[in-house]
């Protein structure tokens, strides 16, 4: 039994000139959207992606092809203050969210900036943008040798809000056993710490949580009447799906399967309990210890791309 869900990641950046106090600062600019790059989107069945913040002089106007800046100034590791994490769940676009700030040190980024990028090394980026003013115009910002400059970096997470389909309960001989109609629905509770990097399909160590309830309807409900946690193998047959198995073992989770629920790591947040996808399926399976059984989620991602 295999479900599908499909999700988008985005970022924005935030820039704050000061000279050392960055509640005083000399000039800022405010949030602005980026373009996600197919090298960053490829990165994330593979490691982290984040970890370098780099600014430059280019101004070529981004396209997804790219890994490096136009014209590299300088670049940063240097976190600066506590992580911020939080979601949007109270109107469509559901999303949640992670910020993390980045310092160069007073001179460090001296100069003419007009674009900006952050990736795992200065010539791996993950994304990469013109530096923009408040009405999305790109604008050069200057740093001065007496200057710090901050980056605030915001990660944004957006799942498929709905999943439907209708699935079959093969045996081992491939044989249709049941069809079953699949409702379900993306869930997001609460965020864990910022992380984004090699996708899994897994709640910890687990993988699968099986509730014998329904799935319930708010966006932070969890399914009801949970009867096992089953862990879930990962594989990436492309460098953007990731496929989780679980494997029912006899004795494991034994009675009504019901609803589901499984969560995503890595994307924004890392250990999240409660971000993921929940479904119900109906009829639902009555499954007994003489029976093995194997779920499949799989899970693919491509860039948000702001209307």
């Amino acid at each position: 039994m295999n479900i599908q869900a499909d999700i988008q990641v985005g970022a924005l950046f935030k820039l704050i000139v000061h000279k050392g106090d960055p509640l005083k600062p000399s000039k800022q600019l405010p949030f602005f959207h980026n373009l996600v790059l197919d090298a960053g989107l490829d990165r994330l069945s593979v490691g982290s992606a984040i970890g370098v913040v780099c600014v430059g002089s280019g101004n070529s106007t981004p396209v997804a092809t790219q890994t490096s800046l136009d014209s590299f100034i300088a670049s940063t590791t240097q976190i600066n203050g506590s992580d911020e994490r939080g979601n949007q769940t109270s109107t469509p676009p559901f999303h949640v969210w992670a910020r993390r700030t980045y310092r160069f040190g007073e001179g460090v980024a001296a100069g003419n900036l007009s674009e900006i990028g952050i990736g795992w090394t200065v010539s791996n980026l993950f994304n990469r943008a013109l530096i923009k003013d408040a009405s999305g115009n790109p604008v050069t910002i200057t740093v001065l040798s007496d200057e710090y400059l901050d980056v605030i970096v915001e990660l944004r997470m957006y799942p498929q809000q709905t999943i439907s389909s209708v699935l079959n309960l093969r045996d081992k001989s491939n044989n249709i056993v049941s069809t079953h109609t699949v409702t379900g629905s993306c869930l997001i509770s609460e965020t864990g710490s910022f992380s984004i990097g090699k996708v899994e399909l897994k709640r910890y160590t687990q993988g699968l949580r099986i509730h014998s309830g329904s799935k319930n309807e708010p966006i932070n409900a969890l399914p009801s009447n949970s009867i096992g946690d089953i862990s879930m193998s990962n594989s990436y047959p492309t460098p953007r799906k990731c496929v989780g198995v679980a494997v029912v073992a006899l004795n494991a989770a034994v009675g009504t399967h019901r609803s589901f629920y499984t969560a995503i790591q890595n994307l924004v947040t890392l250990n999240a309990y409660t971000i993921g996808y929940k479904w119900e399926i109906d009829p639902p399976i009555e499954k007994t210890n003489q029976q093995e059984i194997t779920y499949t989620c799989s899970l693919t991602w491509g860039r948000y791309e702001p209307t």
